[in-house]
């Protein structure tokens, strides 16, 4: 999908995130994760890119 490939940066940089937070989780550091930043980017590049698909390909309308 189109939308998923505009925002792999978002993407990776969420999974770094969530990385580094398991990877210190398993060495027994229980804080919460501190990746909502990078959650919420990746989420709102999605949205935004799925609305510009669908402002560019109007749905046809049956009669």
């Amino acid at each position: 999908m189109e939308a998923l490939d505009a925002c792999e940066a978002y993407k990776a940089k969420a999974r770094a995130c969530y990385g580094s937070w398991f990877d210190g989780l398993l060495k027994g550091n229980f804080v919460p994760s501190d990746c909502d930043q990078e959650t919420d980017d990746y989420k709102q590049c999605i949205l935004e890119k799925m609305e510009e698909m669908k402002k560019a390909k109007p749905t046809e309308k049956k009669p």
